[in-house]
């Protein structure tokens, strides 16, 4: 007789020290008399609704433009609070230091405004404000002190994108499942143009790879769980250290079971650049900023092509607003009819870009061209990511990451060359029995071969053909 188990329940973290319900804390700016709330961030990080000091003043300086000197009050003119403390109350205000000499434009009282933007309180600094993400300027030397103390290093120098990640990650670094993953951007893919104008490529491993070529740099990508990445990729958390060292995740959404399981737990090891970690918080924390913008008044604003920060009429402000939230015109792009039209969600659709979909959902695939002989790249219709993903010695049923299912599978309306699906099948089976990696080497060596035309010498023949999965007989040394 089959013993049937119980049916599940919601999971729960083993620690449950969190907050019951989710307890808003808003950011003002000091500036400006009223309308002035930055952002809200939710508390967290202490069952009382806390929230990280040290978190939520670098959410401010990034968007006073990297302003790292600048520091929470209580009031518009009072003192800093010390940054070992939690946030416990319901208002703050991030002031930066006044300059010495005046650096920025007044107020153009020719603007239209229905009330003063500037506040009379004395000794506040009217700072100007990054409106969105590709507004912004990666601070590339001078990153805060917690980021800097994370370490990273290359340790799977190999070719391929996708078998570097796998063999570095094995598994979700969230929470170390293996099946249904997906190779997940930290710098996301429809940032293509943020990333070219601030030159992030610097930071990449391999560092050959430039342009888009190195957003796919291991870098900054990670193995996250197939779910779990589509809610990072819709801003419902982010990667930041709130200890020395230490990677956690912080929730930034109001999703109860998000925060209940995975607010401020210790990510498993990753090895991507501080640099991408910190671009995905910057990505994360501007459109907080919509309503800011959108409160129909002038405000101070910097913008990535302009050298003095100027103020912005309510209308434009309106548009900036729009783009915080979605897909704002490129740094170093001219803006267009269409740019102001897009909205976050389509981004979010846009940037679905790990490797396994689930094909019977209705999510189409097409077949683009070849990167060799032995291998097919399939895209899915809503990324460009263009990386094949090869399952891991730990899977032991379905192959991990297994991009080709939708080439084989009958839904799809596809066909595919046989020797495709062999190949991948080859992939498999190497990874299960070669544990240490070895036939990566060969890989590459096959990858150079035919990099450069293809041609070999007959003593690399039977090496060839092995590589490639073909039976050779010493002795005469031909296939069979």
């Amino acid at each position: 007789m089959v013993e049937l188990r119980p049916a599940h329940t919601v999971s729960q973290h083993p620690d449950p020290a969190i907050p019951s319900r989710s307890r808003g804390i808003r950011f003002r700016h000091p500036g400006y008399k009223d309308q002035n709330i930055l952002f809200t961030l939710l508390g967290h990080d202490s069952p009382e609704g806390g929230l990280h000091h040290e978190t939520a003043r670098l959410a401010c300086a990034i968007v006073a433009g990297n302003r790292w000197d600048g520091y929470l009050s209580i009031s518009p003119t009072g003192p800093r609070i010390e940054a070992t403390e939690l946030l416990l109350g319901s208002d703050y205000y991030f002031i930066v230091p006044s300059p010495s000499q005046g650096t920025f434009p007044s107020y153009d009282p020719s603007a239209p405004s229905t009330h003063p933007p500037v506040s009379s309180l004395p000794s506040t600094y009217t700072y100007p404000i990054v409106p969105c993400f590709r507004e912004w300027r990666f601070p590339h030397a001078s990153l805060p002190t917690l980021w800097n103390k994370l370490s990273t290093e290359d340790t799977n120098p190999v070719r391929s994108t996708s078998d570097a990640v796998i063999i570095r990650d094995g598994s979700c670094r969230m929470t170390e499942h293996v099946e249904e993953c997906d190779i997940a951007h930290l710098c996301p893919k429809s940032e293509g143009d943020w990333f070219r104008f601030n030159e992030m490529d610097q930071h990449v491993f391999q560092k050959r790879r430039t342009g888009d070529a190195a957003m796919n740099d291991p870098s900054n990508l990670l193995l996250l769980r197939a779910d779990l990445h589509r809610s990072f990729d819709k801003l419902q958390f982010v990667f930041i250290p709130k200890a020395d060292g230490v990677l956690s995740t912080h929730v930034l959404g109001e999703s109860r079971e998000l925060w209940t399981l995975y607010h401020n737990t210790i990510l498993h090891k990753v090895g991507v650049a501080p640099e991408f970690l910190f671009a995905r918080f910057a990505w994360a924390v501007f459109p907080l900023l919509a309503g800011f913008l959108q409160r129909r008044r002038p405000r101070l604003l910097m913008l990535a092509t302009e050298e003095v920060p100027r103020w912005v009429d309510s209308n434009e402000c309106v548009e900036l607003g729009k783009s915080s939230n979605g897909r704002s015109r490129g740094a170093g792009q001219k803006k267009d009819a269409s740019s102001s039209k897009r909205t976050r969600s389509e981004a979010e659709t846009e940037d679905m870009d790990g490797l396994q979909k689930d094909v019977t959902g209705g999510s189409k695939r097409r077949k683009t061209e070849t990167r060799s002989p032995r291998r097919e790249v399939i895209h899915d219709s809503r990324s460009d990511d263009g990386l094949t993903a090869y399952p891991t010695r730990r899977s032991t049923s379905a192959p991990l990451l297994e991009a080709s299912s939708s080439t084989v599978t009958s839904t799809t309306n596809q066909t595919v060359d046989f020797t495709t699906v062999v190949d991948q099948r080859l992939q498999f089976e190497r990874a299960r029995s070669d544990p240490k990696g070895r036939w990566l080497k060969e890989r590459q060596w096959l990858d150079d071969i035919i990099d450069n035309g293809g041609a070999i010498d007959a003593a690399d023949i039977p090496r060839y053909l092995s590589v490639t999965g073909k039976d050779v007989i010493p002795s005469i040394g031909f296939e069979v």
